[in-house]
Parts: C-alpha cells; structure tokens; sequence
C-alpha cells in the first residue's frame, strides 16, 4: 500500500508540476598575454592552474558575470520585473512588456475573464487596500505606474479563465536573477565558464543567457577599449615627455660647443 501511495504521488507530480527549461552558453576566457612577472611565469607552467596559479584572472571574470552591473542590464533589457505566475509558460504568449515604468513600484494584477474576449483587472499593493481598474480586452494596453501591459493577441485561440501578474521591485528582480544565474568553471584546468540558467520560461531562458554573454562581450570590449586609449595616451605623454628633454639636451650640447669652441666637421 505504501509502495502504492507513492508511486500514485510521483505520477501525480510529475504530470502536475510546471516543466523547467535549462539555457546554457559557454564562454572562453581567453589569456591576458601582456601580463608580466612571476605570477605570469608560473601560469605559464604546464598544470600550474591545478595548484591555484592563473586562476585570479578566470575568478575575476566570473565575478564579472555575476555583477550587479550585467544582471541589472539584463532585467532591464527584458523587463523581468513582470512576471506572470499563473497559467506558466512563456510570458510573451501571454502578457507582452511595452515599456518598464517606476522601479520602486510593486504590485500584484489579477485578471478574471468576462465573456469571450474580456477580463477584470484587480491590483493589490502592499500595504495599500486592493483596488479594481477598467476592464480590458485581449489586445488592449493597461498603463500603471508608467508600466504598460498588453494580453498578447495568443490568448485569443484559448483564454484562461484567470491571469496573475506580479511586478516586482527592480533590485529584488536582479537579486533572484543573481541566486538563479549558475556560473562556474566547466572543468578544473579550463578556461571554459559555463553560464546557465533555469526557468519554467522556455523562451525565456534562453533569452536571459543570451543576453548576459552580450552584455557582457560589450563590457568586455569597452574596458579593453578604455584601457587601449588610456595607454595610448600614456605613452604619447612620454613621447612628448622625452621630446622635451631631447630639444633641452641639444640646446645644453649647443652651448657646451660654443663655449668650447668644438667644430664638428660634418
């Protein structure tokens, strides 16, 4: 009987429970070969990341990738501040992101269905009583708190008979993103970082895997870039630096000749 119990429970589960959807990209970090010094001497050694050197450079990279920086960029490019609770699936089949308004703003939207194409919407925030709003229909946009929320037109072939719509603060967005987010080295001894992440959006998993190796590539050019221009002008200060000394070395030569009396036959 009991063995019976728990079969019946985990078929139950299994057919019951929302499907989950891994996105994984992995990414080369490549060497920085204008290191110099022991610490580039020694991880240059074969094997030598196994005892731990070399291994701050892949660290610190990963620890960009976990940023505040790059997960903000990536709730801010997707608008995961809205998140749709009920019925799962892919967002956009259901709510579609117009625009993302205040970021201090949370509440809870409830839509009920009316008729064939039509629902009520109902907000509730925290701390505040809840209250009702005009109703809409599938295609309409609904503006709150300089969000603008649109039912996708897909809901039209089956509506559900209810909707639930959390909008989020924005830091507590890029806190959930940061704890989901698995970023790690693939293997010891590689420089291959596996980003991955696990939603019960099949669409959007991947988009927020997409999206984080982009920005980080664009923050990636952007510091070398920054660090190419700094260094340019580093040396153009010393060309000019030395230039000077050059012109106040030939003058000093000049006078010594004169005073002197040196001919130079060329």
């Amino acid at each position: 009987s009991v063995g019976g119990v728990i079969f019946a429970l985990v078929v139950a589960w299994t057919f019951l429970s929302t499907p989950l959807y891994q996105s994984t990209a992995v990414l080369r970090i490549m060497d920085d070969r204008s290191a110099s010094g022991l610490a580039q001497q020694l991880g240059d050694i074969p094997g030598a990341e196994l005892l731990g050197f070399d291994r701050d450079e892949l660290e610190s990279e990963i620890g960009v990738l976990h940023s505040w920086r790059l997960t903000e960029a990536v709730v801010d490019s997707l608008a995961l501040t809205v998140e749709v609770r009920k019925p799962s699936g892919v967002r956009s089949e259901i709510v579609e992101v117009l625009a993302i308004g205040d970021p201090e703003w949370e509440g809870k939207l409830a839509f009920r269905r009316e008729g064939e194409t039509g629902y009520s919407v109902r907000v509730k925030e925290p701390k505040n009583p809840a209250r009702t709003l005009n109703s809409i229909q599938i295609g309409e946009i609904i503006e709150i708190k300089g969000y603008q929320l649109r039912l996708s037109p897909e809901l039209l072939e089956a509506p559900p008979a209810r909707i639930r719509v959390n909008v989020r603060l924005r830091y507590q967005a890029v806190d959930e993103l940061r704890d989901d987010l698995d970023i790690q080295r693939q293997e010891i001894g590689s420089r291959l970082v596996e980003v991955s992440h696990t939603i019960s959006d099949r669409e959007m998993a991947a988009r927020i895997v997409n999206t984080l190796v982009a920005e980080y590539t664009v923050y990636k050019t952007q510091t070398e870039q920054a660090e190419a221009r700094y260094r340019v002008r580093e040396l153009s200060e010393e060309v000019a630096t030395y230039a000077d000394r050059l012109v106040l070395a030939e003058e000093e030569l000049r006078r010594y000749q004169e005073q002197n009396r040196v001919v130079a036959l060329e």
